[in-house]
């Protein structure tokens, strides 16, 4: 049974304690917030977003995906959920490892994965109806992409549609191909990253995705490298 809040601290905090108390709880089963106060981002960063946008986490429980190629699963599906309900799909994209972007640069949601027991809670975040000013990038929301569309319910509407298209599970190679034509990288990309660890910068042509969901570069001495995110952040 789904969980619907007009208010909570976190959506992400609220379903993971009924994980732990409850692991038998349903695959997809949700708890979805009209407004949240203690938001958690990726790398435990507070997730900022005003009353009226998207607060969701995901119980993912039975799937055959690779771990790891769980964020790009749910990238793909809000994106596809977003352009079924009239948001133009030409303008929307997937920057490597969590974000839905508009124009390329746009931040429009976020989605964050953590590992539960048997499962992953996937907790969501998109601008539905307004956008929070960060000082390192440039956001957008929905209202702004379709003045026409109907706002009203959007936040139950979209995860209805989410939950719908999730439980249509891609195999492995379908969703490589998705996720690689929906990506805001192309191969030839020039990439630079910092490595989290050293705080060293590095540079790469983008090749390819690898197995894992992570970034496969060409060094500018010719040598490969693989990219995960939780060791570096790129820098744009």
């Amino acid at each position: 049974m789904p969980f619907h809040f007009e208010q909570i601290p976190s959506t992400q905090t609220f379903l993971k304690e009924l994980v732990q108390a409850d692991p038998a709880l349903p695959h997809l089963e949700y708890a979805l917030a009209d407004s949240q106060s203690q938001g958690i981002g990726r790398m435990q960063r507070n997730w900022v977003s005003d009353s009226g946008n998207l607060f969701l986490s995901i119980w993912i429980k039975n799937f055959s995906l690779p771990l790891t190629w769980i964020p790009h699963w749910i990238g793909v599906s809000l994106l596809q959920s977003l352009v079924e309900l009239q948001i133009p799909s030409d303008t929307l994209a997937l920057k490597w490892p969590n974000d839905l972007v508009v124009e390329r640069k746009k931040k429009l949601a976020g989605i964050i994965c953590e590992k539960v027991g048997d499962g992953v809670i996937v907790g969501i975040g998109v601008n539905l109806l307004s956008a929070p000013e960060l000082p390192d990038r440039q956001t957008t929301c929905v209202r702004l992409m379709n003045p026409a569309l109907a706002l009203e319910r959007m936040n139950i509407r979209l995860t209805e549609k989410l939950i719908e298209i999730l439980n249509r599970e891609p195999d492995l190679d379908a969703l490589q191909k998705k996720y690689l034509t929906a990506s805001v990288l192309r191969p030839g990309d020039l990439l630079r990253w910092v490595d989290l660890q050293t705080s060293n910068l590095g540079s790469g042509k983008f090749l390819r995705y690898g197995e894992f969901g992570e970034l496969v570069a060409e060094t500018e001495d010719g040598k490969l490298q693989r990219l995960y995110s939780e060791e570096i952040k790129l820098v744009f």
